[in-house]
């Protein structure tokens, strides 16, 4: 990190009134001081020049990186996204032709039961027309005997 330059103390600089010769000696001293300050403050705004590029570098390449790794995730989750769609699809494709052939067994064994209802009620109808059918020819039989036996 960059360091300001330490200020000059410039009050050893100060000389008594009158005296020339130390006047002239101290105020090349405090020329020199000035100009060695001014050094340290422009080597100062170069540091911090040099700093600040170094820490737009660093920011752009984080900048790019998350950039990267967001582009990354997207692309990860269009994929995952994808692949569920996918299976969900297979999976309504499967429960779909489930129900159909549960729709068609369900419609087979009511056609199977009607048949059967069929059946049994043409059965009942039969025995029933067998029972009345001997019923009738016992009837016969008694009123043949009746007739034939009072002649």
């Amino acid at each position: 990190m960059a360091q300001p330059p330490s200020v000059p103390n410039f009050s050893q600089y100060n000389f008594a009134i009158g005296d020339d010769d130390e006047a002239v000696i101290k105020q090349n001293g405090q020329n020199a001081a000035l100009v060695s300050y001014g050094q340290g403050l422009a080597a100062f705004g170069q540091a911090i020049e040099q700093e600040q590029e170094a820490t737009l570098a660093s920011a752009d390449q984080i900048r790019q990186q998350t950039v990267e790794a967001g582009n990354a995730a997207v692309s990860q989750i269009a994929t995952v996204r994808d692949e569920a769609v996918t299976t969900a699809n297979n999976a309504i494709s499967q429960i779909t032709t489930t129900k159909d052939d549960a729709v068609t067994t369900v419609t087979a064994l009511r056609n199977e039961a009607q048949a059967a209802r069929d059946a049994t009620l043409a059965a009942e109808a039969n025995a029933e027309a067998i029972v009345y059918g001997d019923a009738l020819g016992d009837l016969q039989a008694v009123l043949a005997g009746i007739n034939g036996g009072g002649a």
